[in-house]
């Protein structure tokens, strides 16, 4: 079924490109066209950056001339022209197009550096590939197209600085790329950008690294109930399905969450509210409680999750947002709960009035659903989530 066909989600077009194990190759002029096609207004801000470009540099009179200032660019061996390069799209990250308009509008080009490539067939014939460093080749065909007014066709033949690193272990390859990018010398990786790499590296490349194999694990359970991790830059954040928030995607330390608490959170979040994305309190709160089950011996099956969705809509109406403020929000159930029961200890004063919701609403959501009819067994939390709730504050 193609993704553009009508009834396909947004979770099944995002979790696509993680369905072949083959690495995928595009031309640098492909993928400077996949930003102009997303959005066509953006060739009018590479526009003016343009104009400012030309303003401060009046030196400049043509790219050739610029060249010199380029590092690398003394040496004709590491220089190549911007057609015979290929993307490894697998390990470089999608382009960020507001990034690319930051980078345009402070551009100096004594800062550019190289591009790192390696060399290696594709469709049987050898081609130097890009690992690191797409924003960079980019950014240079867009101050050649916007700063100098070169043609498509000459833009793709000028000389950008290159360095072609020996060897052909794509699994290496992506963990030099993230430990490349750690922000001081080029566009910091966000979580998503690891997470990507992660699945990548094990449906590709057959990685057993742990953290990568807990990646591959989860994204398997997101595309089993159709959702999908992403990121704000991506504009996908709000989405039926999304899970933006990465806390418990990538924790402290790789047990504090398991797998299977997640992908029961995931099961918790299609069968409640599939047309919604997931809240940051719907994540933290669920695996909080699922969490709680696998460590107190609780068995969590379908069969228990439905229950818990059906009992749960009765209290709260499986609501999730922050500070929502209508009558049967969880979010002022469990404040007005923790105020209440504030109030009823003997030293009031000295306890918080701010009601922590990861603490709190976890116990309380549980307890609520008791009282509500929910005949399975929920955990029992201490420490400092352990608050007894009466009958009226749970309702």
């Amino acid at each position: 079924m193609s993704n553009e066909q009508i009834g396909v989600s947004h979770a099944t077009k995002r979790n696509s490109r993680f369905q072949s194990d083959k690495d995928i190759f595009l031309t640098l002029w492909e993928r400077y066209q996949a930003i102009i096609d997303e959005d066509p207004d953006i060739a009018e801000v590479f526009e003016a950056y343009g104009d400012e470009f030309k303003t401060r540099y009046p030196q400049y009179k043509t790219f050739k001339a610029m060249m010199k200032d380029m590092v690398g660019l003394g040496d004709e061996g590491r220089t190549v022209a911007p057609d015979t390069l290929v993307i490894n799209a697998t390990i470089q990250r999608e382009p960020d197009a507001q990034w690319l308009c930051e980078l345009f509008g402070k551009f100096d080009p004594f800062f550019v550096n190289p591009i790192r490539t390696y060399k290696d067939n594709v469709d049987g014939e050898e081609q130097l590939i890009v690992w690191d460093g797409q924003h960079t080749a980019l950014l240079l065909l867009i101050v050649a197209r916007y700063g100098f007014g070169l043609t498509i066709e000459d833009a793709q033949k000028f000389k950008m600085p290159t360095a072609i690193y020996p060897g052909k272990d794509v699994a290496k390859i992506r963990d030099r790329f993230i430990g490349f990018n750690d922000g001081s010398m080029s566009k910091e990786l966000d979580k998503i950008d690891h997470y990507d790499q992660y699945v990548y590296a094990v449906r590709h490349n057959g990685s057993k690294n742990p953290w990568h194999e807990r990646m591959e694990a989860i994204q398997t359970g997101l595309e089993e109930n159709d959702m999908f991790f992403t990121h704000e830059k991506f504009g996908d954040n709000q989405m039926a399905g999304a899970i933006s928030r990465p806390s418990e995607i990538f924790p402290k330390r790789i047990d504090k969450f398991s797998v299977s608490t997640l992908c029961n959170v995931f099961k918790y979040h299609a069968l409640s509210n599939p047309d919604l994305s997931v809240e940051p309190l719907e994540i933290d709160n669920m695996s909080h409680i699922f969490r709680a089950c696998e460590e107190q011996g609780i068995e969590v099956n379908e069969d228990y999750i439905q229950q818990f969705v059906d009992v749960l809509d009765k209290v709260t109406n499986n609501t999730w947002k922050h500070r929502q403020q209508s009558k049967n929000s969880k979010h002022k159930k469990v404040s007005d709960a923790y105020t209440s029961w504030r109030a009823r200890q003997g030293n009031a004063d000295t306890i918080s009035q701010r009601c922590n919701q990861t603490l709190v609403a976890p116990t309380w959501l549980c307890q609520a659903v008791v009282l509500a009819g929910f005949k399975y067994a929920v955990p029992k939390f201490g420490g400092n989530m352990n608050y007894r709730f009466t009958e009226e504050e749970l309702s």
